[in-house]
């Protein structure tokens, strides 16, 4: 059918106009869908008895092939993502028209998306609804949303009450009323809480600045407080175990919950400053950058700062002074050059941003002093002196006195005055064990299998320290004994110091070798005790 029909052909946009996309006939009526294509302006939308727009927000997914579009009489082509949502979208409670970007923008044509990328912060704001297309159902998807309300419920009460950290005694899925691990159930809610949507960089500004979110998957339609509120909670479900200790098939999902918190913070500022914001720089944006940096991914490096400033008001955008035709380089410099400069340095994201900026392996070109954005770090497996700082660990702060943070005589330039507090004595070889964060280990639940394990991993950290050792010239003949070797002592003291970053509980406490071994000998001990009682019960 759409061999006999014409290519689209866009007419070009005035200013402040956007294309709205309505269907003409329903999937029963033809082969192809079509649709109609107008073009409103987008200030009069609402007002003087114009209709008000629903926006579409969604992952393009595969690019490499395309289906036909008949719209206005022409043929458009679309990616297979879009193609499979528009018959629901046809079908969805609402009579609006729909902005859809792939559509609704010529892709053709560099200057129009350009101009449509910095009207999108309005439109998804004053779009009436943003549908958020998940993809098609699965075979449990209708359970599966039922099921949200209580993994939210079950979240939360493992929050407020969470398990024993050293226990035997799994809590269940059956015990917290959830289906078996092998459940099909399962699947169709990974669709939901670990889909791709919630980690691009483009969705947080289309959902964050929405006015009412709905959730599409296939045709059931779920209440966006059902999803965010899984999400927020259904990180702490994993302790929960079945009966041959498998943990809940969520993997991801943890991830994702930056995508809800985003919301509500920008929410929450938004509201606070609903008429006009004049800050330079707001409070929540630094954050929003930060958080948008750990796992968001998006295709074109320059929208990991363009993906951000639809959280500003226009005249904020435009002290910016950041220019559309510079380098990924260029352009990280100087919006990294203004935030560091116009955001309060008593804002922790301020030195969680700086810390990313001294990280290895960043894109050549860049400043020492900035980050590379395009570059996701899991903060989760790596414990920085900025996130020690938020949780009141005084001894990290090097001095007392404000710092010095300024411009220097160009952008690429930062002048900062700091205290000289720590100093790199050694390089140790890199350690083959799996990183994990003070957050991630104070979260297990422990049984004597994830203890010895621990222990087993120190042990093999000694070892690795020693051939270190005797590779750099310490003797290594059979009467040497390395418990008197002042080198080895300082040396496992400072490996040890490091590994836990230095924390102890009394400021005033030294973290030596000693205490690294007393602390394996007390651990088997523990062990010894602990296999003797379990033992007993057997018997």
């Amino acid at each position: 059918m759409s061999g006999s029909i014409p290519p689209f052909e866009y007419e070009p946009l005035g200013s402040g106009e956007i294309r709205l996309l309505t269907p003409v006939t329903r999937e029963s009526d033809t082969q192809v869908p079509q649709w109609r294509l107008q073009t409103v302006c987008l200030l009069d939308l609402g007002d003087g008895g114009l209709k008000g727009f629903d926006a579409l927000s969604y992952t393009w997914g595969d690019l490499s092939e395309t289906f036909p579009l008949v719209c206005n009489n022409q043929t458009l082509r679309v990616h297979k993502n879009l193609y499979e949502a528009l018959p629901f979208l046809a079908r969805r409670r609402s009579s609006q028209p729909l902005w859809i970007d792939a559509v609704c923008i010529n892709q053709r044509d560099e200057t129009e998306k350009l101009a449509q990328v910095r009207l999108m912060h309005r439109i998804y704001r004053q779009a009436s609804k943003v549908w958020v297309w998940l993809g098609d159902s699965k075979e449990c998807t209708e359970a599966a949303i039922a099921l949200l309300p209580r993994l939210a419920q079950l979240g939360q009460t493992l929050q407020k009450s969470p398990p024993a950290r050293w226990s035997n005694s799994h809590l269940t899925f059956a015990s917290a009323g959830l289906p078996d691990h092998k459940s099909p159930i399962w699947e169709a809610i990974r669709a939901i809480l670990c889909n791709d949507w919630f980690t691009r960089v483009w969705t947080v500004q289309e959902f964050a600045l929405a006015k009412q979110v709905s959730f599409l998957c296939g045709l059931y339609e779920i209440e966006s407080e059902r999803v965010t509120g899984a999400l927020m909670y259904a990180s702490r479900l994993e302790a929960l175990r079945d009966s041959e200790g498998r943990s809940l098939p969520l993997l991801g999902v943890s991830q994702n919950v930056g995508m809800a918190r985003m919301q509500r913070v920008i929410a929450l500022e938004r509201g606070k400053h609903a008429t006009t914001d004049v800050r330079p720089c707001p409070n929540h944006l630094i954050g929003t950058v930060y958080s948008m940096t750990l796992n968001h991914k998006c295709s074109e490096p320059k929208d990991r700062i363009w993906g951000v400033l639809g959280f500003l008001e226009e005249q904020q955008v435009a002290r910016m002074q950041l220019k559309d035709d510079v380098n990924v380089c260029d352009l990280y410099t100087a919006f990294s050059h203004y935030i560091f400069t116009h955001t309060d340095r008593a804002n922790n994201y301020f030195w969680c941003l700086l810390d990313r900026g001294t990280l290895d392996g960043k894109m050549a070109g860049l400043p020492s002093w900035c980050p590379d954005y395009n570059r996701l770090v899991d903060e989760r497996t790596r414990n920085s002196i900025s996130q020690l700082r938020s949780r009141g660990h005084e001894p990290y702060s090097a001095s007392n006195v404000s710092s010095f943070f300024g411009s220097g005589k160009a952008t690429s330039q930062l002048v900062l005055k700091a205290t000289l507090f720590d100093s790199i004595q050694h390089v140790y070889p890199l350690t083959p064990l799996p990183p994990i964060s003070i957050r991630q280990f104070a979260m297990q639940q422990l049984d004597l299998a994830v203890v010895s394990k621990l222990v087993s991993d120190l042990r093999w950290l000694i070892t690795m320290l020693d051939d270190d050792f005797f590779s750099n010239g310490a003797s290594s003949s059979a009467d040497y004994d390395r418990s008197a070797d002042q080198r080895h002592i300082g040396s496992t003291g400072d490996l040890w110091r490091t590994l836990i970053g230095n924390i102890s509980v009394q400021s005033d406490y030294e973290i030596t070798a000693a205490t690294f071994s007393r602390f394996l000998a007390s651990i088997d001990e523990f062990l010894s005790l602990a296999r003797g009682h379990e033992n007993m019960q057997k018997g």
